[in-house]
C-alpha cells in the first residue's frame, strides 16, 4: 500500500486535531456560553454521570475492531509511518506456541511492556489494529486490554477513541480484572513522566522504580514481554521550555504538557515506526511478588 502524499498527511493530522482537541474543546465552551449552555451544560453533565455509572474503562472495556484496522486516520498514519510490527526470530510469538500456551491453562496471558512512550504514544492507537493480524492466538484466546491514562477517559471524543482501540484504566485494581479474566495487557511502563522527558532523536526509557508491571506478571505468572518502538522518538521536534512547570503538574496531578512540533506545524514528521518484541520472559508465579523477585524480573526485561 502506498503511503498517503503530504495533502493527506495534513488532512489527516487536521482530521486528529479535530477529533482530540477542536470537539471537545468546542463542547466545553459552548457549555459555559450563552445561549448554549442551557442546553450543552445538562447534556455534558448526564454525559459524565452515564459514564461515571457505566464505566468500562474499569472493568473489561469496549474494544471495536473494526475502528481500530479500518479508521481512515489510522490507516493512513500507519502507511505514512510504515508501521511494522517485528517478532522474535525463535518463533516464540508465533500463533502456534502462543495458543499452545494460553489454551494450557485460562489464567495464562502476556504482559507487554513497551517503550519508550513518546510524546504522545500514537503509535499505541495505529498498533492496536495491526495486533489482531499479528497475534492471532490472542484474538482467539481471551484477547487483551492496554492500559492508558485515566485523563483519557474524561474528555469526550477522546474517551470513546480510547475505549475503542482497545483500553482500559491504567490502574492495579483494572489490571487485575483484566488479569484475572485470563486477558493479556499491554502497558507503557514510563507513563506520563516518560513521556514528558521525550526529547527528539533520543532514546531514553524511564525503568527505575517501575514495578508495576513486574509484579502484575508475577502475580499472575504471566510471560513478560518486552517491546522497543523505534522511531517515535522522532516523530516530533521538543522543547524543554517551562519544564520545571510541567513536571509539577505531571507529578502532582498525572497529566503530561508537551511542547512539540512536527513537519508542518502538529504533523508528525516523516518517522518510520518499527516495534520489536523481544523473548518473552518466564516468571514464577507469587502471590505477593518480594522486591528481590521483582527487581531480578526487570533486570531480565531490560536485557
Amino acid at each position: 500500500m502506498a503511503g498517503p502524499g503530504a495533502r493527506e498527511v495534513i488532512a489527516n493530522n487536521v482530521g486528529f486535531l479535530t477529533l482530540f482537541a477542536a470537539l471537545p474543546g468546542a463542547l466545553f465552551y459552548l457549555a459555559v456560553t450563552r445561549p448554549y449552555a442551557v442546553v450543552v451544560a445538562p447534556a455534558l453533565l448526564a454525559y459524565y454521570m452515564f459514564n461515571a455509572i457505566a464505566a468500562p474503562e474499569k472493568s473489561d472495556g469496549a474494544p471495536w475492531k473494526w475502528l481500530s484496522q479500518n479508521f481512515f486516520l489510522f490507516a493512513w498514519n500507519r502507511a505514512y509511518t510504515n508501521l511494522t510490527l517485528e517478532l522474535p526470530e525463535s518463533g516464540a510469538l508465533d500463533e502456534k506456541k502462543m495458543s499452545t500456551f494460553l489454551k494450557a491453562d485460562a489464567g495464562n496471558a502476556y504482559v507487554f511492556g513497551l517503550h519508550p512512550h513518546g510524546v504522545d504514544s500514537g503509535f499505541r492507537v495505529l498498533m492496536e489494529g495491526e495486533f489482531y493480524e499479528t497475534f492471532p492466538a490472542m484474538v482467539k484466546h481471551r484477547g487483551w486490554r492496554t492500559l492508558a491514562a485515566s485523563v483519557l477517559f474524561q474528555i469526550p471524543i477522546v474517551r470513546e477513541l480510547t475505549l475503542w482501540t482497545g483500553c482500559v484504566d491504567a490502574s492495579r485494581k483494572t489490571a487485575q480484572r483484566v488479569l484475572k479474566r485470563g486477558r493479556s495487557v499491554v502497558v507503557i511502563p514510563g507513563g506520563e513522566a516518560e513521556q514528558l522527558i521525550t526529547k527528539y532523536g533520543v532514546d531514553q526509557v524511564l525503568l527505575k522504580d517501575r514495578f508495576g508491571f513486574v509484579n502484575l506478571a508475577l502475580e499472575y505468572g504471566t510471560k513478560l514481554v518486552p517491546a522497543y518502538v523505534f522511531g517515535c522518538v522522532d516523530a516530533y521536534y521538543t522543547s524543554d521550555a517551562f519544564f520545571g512547570i510541567r513536571k509539577f503538574i505531571q507529578k502532582n496531578f498525572r497529566v503530561c504538557i508537551n511542547i512539540f512540533w512536527g513537519r508542518v506545524g502538529l504533523c508528525c514528521n516523516d518517522a518510520k515506526l518499527t516495534i520489536v518484541f523481544g523473548e518473552p520472559i518466564d516468571v514464577p508465579k507469587m502471590e505477593r511478588p518480594g522486591k528481590g523477585a521483582s527487581a531480578e524480573a526487570k533486570e531480565e526485561f531490560k536485557e
